[in-house]
C-alpha cells in the first residue's frame, strides 16, 4: 500500500505504472486463475484487495491505471459469469 502511495525511492512509480499495464494485458489469465480456485472464498476478494490499493496512490496516473484494471477485471467477470450456464463462475 506504501508503494502505491508514495511510490519507489525519489518518488519513482514507473515500476507500478508497468504493473498495472501487465495486469491490464492479462487480464483475462488472471480472472482464468481466480476461476481456478473459485471454491477458495478468499482469492478474489484477497488478488482485488492487492490491486486496488492503487486507488489510494498520490500519483493519478498509477490511480488511473488501477481504476481501469479493476474495471476490465469485473467486466471480465461478469461476462463470464453471463456467458457461464452451469453457473459455475465466479460471481461479479
Amino acid at each position: 500500500m506504501h508503494l502505491c502511495m508514495k511510490g519507489m525511492k525519489g518518488k519513482d512509480y514507473s515500476k507500478l505504472i508497468t504493473w498495472y499495464k501487465l495486469i491490464m494485458h492479462n487480464s483475462w489469465k488472471l480472472v482464468d486463475l481466480l476461476n481456478a480456485e473459485k471454491d477458495d472464498v478468499k482469492s478474489l476478494g484477497l488478488t482485488l484487495d492487492v490491486i486496488r490499493c492503487g486507488l489510494f496512490s498520490n500519483e493519478v496516473e498509477v490511480a488511473n491505471l488501477c481504476c481501469r484494471t479493476l474495471t476490465k477485471i469485473s467486466s471480465l467477470i461478469y461476462d463470464r459469469s453471463a456467458s457461464d450456464e452451469g453457473g459455475n463462475s465466479l460471481q461479479p
